[in-house]
């Protein structure tokens, strides 16, 4: 990042993964710009887990055109 540049993140919700037992995780997207032009994105979901505890996973691509 150089002085004068702009950040910006767009964030929306992502498809859910729904298992055959139900089980739904969400995923939430968030688009990364610098100066208007698309960069990368993070994705955050969560995982199923046999026990109570939640499990939070991220994927990160920046400086990629693949979008989420």
């Amino acid at each position: 990042m150089s002085y004068g540049d702009k950040d910006t993140f767009v964030v929306r919700p992502g498809p859910k993964s729904i298992y055959t037992d139900g089980t739904e995780c969400p995923h939430l997207e968030v688009l990364v710009y610098r100066n208007g032009v698309y960069r990368g994105y993070l994705e955050l979901h969560t995982h199923r887990v046999s026990d109570d505890s939640v499990s939070v996973g991220m994927t990160s691509r920046l400086d990629t055109v693949k979008k989420p």
